[in-house]
């Protein structure tokens, strides 16, 4: 009986420690996702300056602007920052100055500042209706619909620009872009997805898809595929600093914001090379003493030994000769 007992109190603690070890593993596993997966919302960017999908979009645009356009990166910064237009403006600004083949972005920003229609600006800047025809196929593409960016409001040329703007830049054909748009993913959302995709490798048309199927941030989805977004934080700084009063643009164009840009690299370079030398010299000075030293020190012990070898062989024969 007191056996039986015994058995039966084995048998229960086992099924307990079954029971709790089990716990403990189903709890882990709900605290951790699986290698390679990042629950949403758990991805931290790898940046001080870029909090949000907006800081991600304006930090991203700033950048394409200067690559893609050849305006020096400062320059596109200090127009983001300051002249009080949003993204898709901006992208329009530099566009149109393309378009007009002029450099002349504080006449632009002016006539915008004094109530003017991106239409009336493109007229002013002296580009022909023409032009606008021709970026008009592009976008709605050969043989396609014939309704739609006509041009005639802001949001017509907004929209259209940016997708031609986008299209140069990535190398996608035009009505691919509209579609997408049209089929009410904005403007700032194909950049970013264009962004990710180029620098990941993986298909853009795909990350919006796991975007919108895991409501997750640009922000998260750019920790997630591994996408390095320290480079645009000195941009994203600049961009949140206060506004300034003056006119940072006015008198720049491209080839001069381009050189300067290239003049405080080229000078932050030979900075860091002065430093590194000296760095480098003290360095060899320190390691030069030390090795002196060393080798002082070694030869000091040599001599030392060999004199008192010397001294102890001199005495052993005086002792001998007692």
């Amino acid at each position: 009986m007191i056996r039986n007992q015994r058995i039966w109190w084995v048998m229960m603690a086992l099924v307990m420690f079954s029971l709790v070890f089990a716990g403990c593993k189903v709890m882990q596993g709900g605290a951790k996702p699986s290698q390679g997966e990042v629950a949403v919302g758990t991805a931290r960017p790898r940046t001080t300056s870029i909090l949000n999908d907006e800081d991600l979009a304006t930090a991203v645009g700033t950048a394409l602007i200067a690559e893609h356009l050849g305006w020096g990166e400062n320059l596109v910064t200090v127009v983001m920052r300051d002249a009080h237009l949003g993204l898709e403006d901006v992208v329009a600004l530099f566009v149109l100055l393309e378009l007009a083949k002029s450099q002349d972005i504080d006449s632009v920003i002016t006539l915008r500042q004094q109530g003017l229609g991106w239409g009336q600006v493109a007229h002013r800047l002296g580009i022909q209706p023409g032009v606008f025809n021709q970026l008009r196929v592009r976008i709605l593409g050969p043989g396609g619909k014939k309704e739609g960016w006509r041009w005639e409001n802001d949001r017509d040329f907004r929209d259209g620009l940016f997708v031609i703007f986008l299209s140069d830049q990535f190398g996608i054909i035009a009505p691919i872009l509209r579609e997408r748009f049209e089929g009410g993913v904005v403007m700032p959302d194909l950049m970013l997805a264009l962004f990710l995709g180029r620098r990941s490798g993986r298909d853009w048309s795909e990350l919006l898809k796991e975007r919108k199927g895991k409501q997750e941030t640009w922000l998260g989805m750019s920790n997630r595929v591994g996408v390095d977004l320290s480079p645009l934080d000195r941009i994203a700084q600049e961009v949140k600093q206060p506004p300034k009063a003056e006119r940072g643009w006015k008198g720049q164009g491209k080839g001069q914001a381009k050189g300067q840009e290239q003049g405080r690299q080229a000078k932050g370079q030979e900075q860091g090379q002065a430093k590194g030398q000296e760095q480098g010299q003290g360095k060899g000075q320190e390691q030069g003493q030390a090795k002196g030293q060393e080798q002082g020190q070694a030869k000091g012990q040599e001599q030392g030994q060999g004199k008192g070898q010397e001294q102890g062989h001199g005495s052993g024969k005086g002792k001998a000769r007692n």
